[in-house]
């Protein structure tokens, strides 16, 4: 409402010296530059890119710098410190919960940004329960352990079914499920 664009925001936010600045959504090259470097200039950026996976968000990202994409990769990696992505389903009272990934900033992440190996991003989000991560998949079996939500549903929602039905169909903790 007070600015005619992303882009114009971030440049009128970051004058003003924030901790913290809120993106509604990131959707092009100038507000996702604009927000790298207010995050290296250590200002919390949080953004919004619709996307279902966290690699999903990063290839968005980085796909608005298809001439500079390792140099993209460099500066996010650097820059990140956690990806949540969410998902409505519905559960068992007809109303809809959320289902989270999280990915963290780890040096395993970092050096698979770096890389460009985004294609690693799920298997190290699935190893990093110990340091608060997990999977869409894991959320959705313990969304189902916990009994929020249905057989049916977790399996429509899956990304991975043989992940979700070696899961669901040996007896588990949810704390085996996470790990």
């Amino acid at each position: 409402m007070d600015v005619g664009s992303v882009s114009e925001g971030l440049k009128m936010a970051q004058m003003e010296n924030p901790d913290v600045i809120f993106v509604n959504e990131l959707e092009d090259r100038e507000s996702i530059d604009l927000a790298l470097r207010a995050a290296d200039r250590g200002i919390l950026v949080i953004g919004i890119v619709p996307a279902h996976s966290t690699a999903e968000t990063i290839e968005r990202l980085r796909g608005h710098f298809s001439d500079w994409v390792q140099s993209f990769d460099k500066r996010f990696a650097r820059c990140l410190n956690a990806i949540y992505l969410q998902r409505m389903v519905p559960d068992k009272t007809e109303d809809r919960t959320p289902c989270v990934e999280i990915c963290r900033e780890t040096p395993e992440i970092a050096r698979s940004l770096r890389g460009g190996e985004l294609q690693q991003l799920p298997v190290l989000i699935e190893r990093g329960v110990d340091r608060g991560m997990h999977s869409h998949d894991q959320y959705l079996v313990e969304l189902y352990v916990a009994g929020v939500i249905t057989h049916k549903v977790t399996l429509a929602h899956a990304v991975n079914r043989s992940f979700i039905e070696r899961a669901i169909n040996r007896p588990t903790t949810s704390s085996e499920v996470a790990s």
